[in-house]
C-alpha cells in the first residue's frame, strides 16, 4: 500500500506557494523524467494540455519506477539524492539536477489532483493524489488511491505518465509562451539527446537544442574564449565556467524574458536573466544583450541558491567573486558590441555604395570633408540606430552632399554635437529646402536630355570647337554611365592614345581620319570611350579600333587604376555577322557598343523621376 507521510505547512508552502505558477511547475516534472528519481533516462518528454476542462499530461520515455520506487523513493519527501552517493542517472549518468527532493511538490502549486502511472520491465503500478484529501488527512500520513495491483503485468514500454487535473487556472494554454519560458529555465540540450514536446489540439512544438540556439535571432555573438575576455579567463578555468554572450539587431524591449544574462546549474536555471547591478543606463547596449552563464559549481552548496531557484543569494559574501566576475564579463561585451556595431554600419554604407566610405570623404574639399565626417562620425556612433537605418541615414547625406545648399544648411549645426536624433531633425528640415534644389535639377536633366535629342537628330559632330557631341558627353557623362555625376578628365591617356604611331590620324584612311577619344575615370575604372556621329554605323572594324586603344591604354595604365572598360558611340551596330560576333567578342573585356537613341531611352528611364516630380512641380506651379 501507497504512503506518503508529510507535514501540512511544508505542502503548503513549498508546494502551493513557490510553485504557483505553470512554467515552474512544469521544469520540474521534466527534471525528474531526466535524471532525478529512477525515473531517469528519459530521451523524450511529451506534455499534452487540454483547454476544456483543463488538464495537462506529461509522458516520458525514461527508465519508469518499480513499485518499490514509487513507494520509498518518489512519495518520500525531501529525500536527498546526493548525500546517498547517487548523483548520476543510472544509463547516461546525467548529473542530478535537484537537491532538497521538494520538486515533486511542485504540481499541486496548480493542481487539485495528481495521477501517476509508471512501468518498469513491462510491470506497471500507479495511484491517485488529491491534494485537498491530503492536506486534511489528521495524522500527518496520507494513502494514495491504488490504480492498478501491485507489479500488474504489461506489453507497455519504460517511462511514466502524469495527468494534472482540478487546474484552477481560467486563462487558456499558449503552447508558444510556455515554450519560450521552458526554454529559459531549462538547458538540457547540449548532446541532442533529450527533447520536450508541447503540444494542444494539433499544434505541436519541440523544443530541443536547435529551438534553443533559434529561440532568438542574434546579432554578434561572444564565447568565452573570445580575446576580449583575457583578463577574467583564470576564474572561467578555475570553476570550470561555459556559456555565451549574444546581441540582437534591435532592442529586446518586446520580450523582458531574453533581455539579460541567465545563470544555470547542472542545466537548469539558478538565477533570471539580469545585469548583476550594473548601470543599464550608461549605455544602449544593454538594451540588446542577453545570454546564458553555467556555474555547475554554485550547485554544491545549499547556501547559495534559493528555494525557488530564480535566484542566487547575493548577500552570501562567498558569492562577491562570481558577481565581479559577471560584471567584468558584461561590460567587455557591451564595449565590444559599440564596436561590432560602428564597422556593422560601416559595412553596410559600403556594400551599396560605388567607392568607399573613407574614399568619398577623401575625394571632397577640406573644408567639406570636415563638416561630413562630423555629421557621419556621429551618426556611425549613435547606439540607439539600428545599422541598416544608420546606413540609409549616411546614404541619404551624401547624396545631399551634391547640393551646395544642404552643405549650407548642415554647416550652421557643425559646431554642435550633431546625434542622431539631431541629423534626423536636420534630414527633415533639409527635405523643404531638397524639394526646391530638385526642381532646379529636374530643369536641368530634362533640358540635358532634351538636348541631346536635338543633336542626334541633326547630326551633329562628335568633335568640333563649339558643339559637339565630345564636349556634350564630357559635360553630362550620366548619359554614358548612369551614376556618374562628375567624370574625372584623363587627358593623358588620350594623349598618348593620339600620339601613338598606330593610332595618328595621317596613318589612318581618310574615312577613318576623324576620331576622338574621352578617356575618363569613375571610381576604380579608366573608360576609354570613342564616339561617333550620331548617323554612323558601327562596323567590326570600329569595334577592333576600340579593342586595340583598350590593348595600349591597358598596358599603360600603371596604379592609377584597377580596371578599364569601354564605350564606342553611334548610330547603331552594322548589321552584319561579322559587327555582331565581333560585339560579343569585345563585351567579354567590358567594351561596350552604344547606341544614341538606347542613349536617349536610358536617360529617359533612368531620370522618370526627375520627370515625374518635374510634372508635379508644374502642376503645383500652375494651380498656385
Amino acid at each position: 500500500m501507497y504512503s506518503i507521510k508529510f507535514d501540512p505547512q511544508t505542502i503548503e508552502h513549498l508546494g502551493v506557494k513557490m510553485y504557483s505558477t505553470l512554467p515552474p511547475v512544469l521544469a520540474e516534472l521534466i527534471s525528474n523524467a531526466y535524471d532525478a528519481d529512477a525515473d531517469a533516462d528519459a530521451e523524450k518528454v511529451s506534455i499534452e494540455f487540454q483547454n476544456d476542462p483543463k488538464s495537462i499530461v506529461i509522458t516520458d520515455d525514461g527508465n519508469g519506477m518499480s513499485y518499490d520506487e514509487l513507494n520509498n523513493s518518489y512519495l518520500v519527501i525531501g529525500r536527498d539524492r546526493r548525500k546517498n552517493n547517487d548523483d548520476v542517472s543510472p544509463k547516461k549518468t546525467r548529473k542530478v539536477t535537484g537537491r532538497k527532493g521538494l520538486g515533486k511538490l511542485a504540481m499541486f502549486g496548480i493542481a487539485q489532483t495528481l495521477k501517476i502511472e509508471s512501468v518498469q520491465n513491462h510491470l506497471k503500478n500507479g495511484f491517485i493524489i488529491d491534494y485537498q484529501s491530503m492536506i486534511n488527512s489528521p495524522s500527518g500520513e496520507y494513502r494514495p488511491t491504488d490504480l492498478f495491483n501491485e507489479n500488474t503485468q504489461c506489453s507497455d514500454d519504460n517511462g511514466t505518465k502524469i495527468t494534472l487535473t482540478g487546474i484552477q487556472r481560467s486563462s487558456n494554454f499558449n503552447i508558444d509562451c510556455i515554450a519560450k519560458s521552458l526554454a529559459s529555465r531549462l538547458n538540457f540540450f547540449d548532446k541532442n539527446d533529450f527533447e520536450i514536446n508541447l503540444s494542444l489540439d494539433s499544434e505541436i512544438t519541440c523544443i530541443n537544442k536547435e529551438y534553443k540556439t533559434n529561440n532568438l535571432e542574434t546579432e554578434f555573438k561572444w564565447e568565452l574564449d573570445d580575446d576580449i575576455f583575457s583578463d577574467i579567463r583564470s576564474f572561467v578555468n578555475d570553476h570550470t565556467i561555459t556559456g555565451y554572450l549574444a546581441s540582437t539587431e534591435t532592442p529586446i524591449s518586446g520580450n523582458k524574458d531574453l533581455l539579460g544574462v541567465a545563470l544555470f546549474a547542472r542545466g537548469k536555471l539558478v538565477n533570471n536573466r539580469s545585469f548583476y547591478e550594473i548601470q543599464t543606463s550608461s549605455s544602449h547596449a544593454y538594451g540588446y544583450i542577453t545570454g546564458e552563464i553555467h556555474i555547475n559549481y554554485i550547485d554544491d552548496n545549499d547556501d547559495y541558491i534559493s528555494t525557488a531557484r530564480d535566484s542566487l543569494i547575493w548577500s552570501n559574501n562567498d558569492l562577491k567573486p562570481l558577481s565581479d566576475f559577471l560584471q567584468r564579463l558584461i561590460r567587455a561585451v557591451a564595449s565590444d558590441w559599440i564596436i561590432k556595431r560602428q564597422k556593422k554600419v560601416k559595412d553596410k554604407v559600403n556594400e551599396h555604395m560605388s567607392i568607399s566610405m573613407d574614399d568619398w570623404l577623401d575625394s571632397l574639399p577640406s573644408h567639406d570633408e570636415k563638416l561630413a565626417n562630423k555629421i557621419l562620425s556621429n551618426i556611425i556612433k549613435s547606439q540607439g540606430l539600428p545599422p541598416q537605418r544608420a546606413a540609409n541615414l549616411i546614404e541619404y547625406v551624401q547624396g545631399a552632399f551634391e547640393f551646395q545648399s544642404f552643405k549650407d544648411f548642415a554647416s550652421d549645426l557643425s559646431e554642435t554635437d550633431l546625434d542622431s536624433a539631431k541629423v534626423l531633425e536636420l534630414a527633415r528640415e533639409w527635405e523643404i529646402v531638397e524639394a526646391k534644389e530638385l526642381y532646379r535639377v529636374c530643369l536641368g536633366r530634362i533640358e540635358t536630355i532634351q538636348k541631346l535629342e536635338v543633336y542626334i537628330n541633326s547630326d551633329v559632330l562628335e568633335v568640333g570647337k563649339d558643339k559637339s557631341m565630345h564636349e556634350f558627353l564630357k559635360k553630362f557623362p550620366w548619359l554614358l554611365e548612369p551614376r556618374a555625376n562628375q567624370f574625372q578628365d584623363e587627358a593623358r591617356f588620350s594623349d598618348l592614345l593620339k600620339n601613338h604611331e598606330a593610332f595618328k590620324e595621317d596613318r589612318l584612311d581618310e574615312q577613318d581620319r576623324r576620331i576622338d577619344f574621352l578617356c575618363t575615370g569613375f571610381g576604380d575604372t579608366l573608360y576609354v570611350i570613342e564616339i561617333k556621329r550620331s548617323q554612323h554605323s558601327i562596323s567590326k572594324k570600329d569595334i577592333r579600333q576600340l579593342e586595340d586603344y583598350y590593348d595600349f591604354v591597358k598596358a599603360n595604365l600603371g596604379d592609377s587604376y584597377k580596371n578599364v572598360s569601354g564605350f564606342i558611340v553611334g548610330k547603331k551596330l552594322a548589321n552584319s555577322n561579322e559587327a555582331r560576333e565581333q560585339k560579343e567578342r569585345a563585351e567579354k573585356s567590358r567594351l561596350y557598343v552604344k547606341e544614341y537613341n538606347d542613349l536617349l531611352v536610358q536617360a529617359k528611364r533612368y531620370h522618370q523621376d526627375f520627370i515625374d516630380r518635374y510634372d508635379e512641380f508644374s502642376k503645383i506651379k500652375k494651380d498656385s
